[in-house]
């Protein structure tokens, strides 16, 4: 993995929707899992280098079961927390809506930047933008491919499922 860590100043807004699908429903909650992409089933969602940091980048990287690549969906106010750090959420950098914009880790702070929907298709959508998807950039099934958001499409690089 590349050692290359962002930080960045944190913005947001003040409120999310939450919803989560029955596909996901025995995985959300308590529960710490994997979350696979379909660009390949080999591919998890992955905080770079293990790293607590806040501003730490996600990227892909190859299943490993390690914590870097343990989430808990909390189905409750729609938080994606990491298990390198629970206090950790899944964070859409300075709550910026633009396609292209980067997933990190940051403190969990209830703002939309930080707040998600899982969709039965096994799409995650942001609360930044409601037409914008967790995405492996280009669809790059390679390991330490940056994580962003972009406009919804239905390819394989915005399917998720947890393990």
């Amino acid at each position: 993995m590349s050692t290359k860590t962002t930080r960045a100043v944190r913005r947001g807004m003040m409120f999310g929707i939450v919803a989560v699908c029955a596909s996901w429903a025995g995985h959300v909650g308590a529960q710490q899992g994997e979350i696979r992409s379909a660009v390949a089933s080999y591919i998890c969602l992955d905080v770079e280098n293990g790293d607590p940091t806040p501003g730490t980048l996600v990227r892909t990287w190859e299943c490993n079961g390690f914590p870097a690549q343990q989430w808990t969906v909390d189905a409750t106010n729609g938080e994606i927390r990491s298990a390198v750090a629970p206090y950790m959420c899944l964070d859409v950098e300075n709550g910026n809506p633009a396609p292209g914009t980067q997933v990190r880790i940051w403190g969990c702070n209830g703002f939309p930047a930080q707040k998600w929907t899982v969709q039965e298709n096994g799409e995650i959508r942001s609360a930044v933008g409601p037409s914008m998807c967790l995405d492996v950039a280009n669809g790059n099934p390679n390991p330490g491919t940056q994580v962003r958001i972009w406009r919804c499409n239905g390819f394989p690089a915005q399917k998720w499922s947890r393990q």
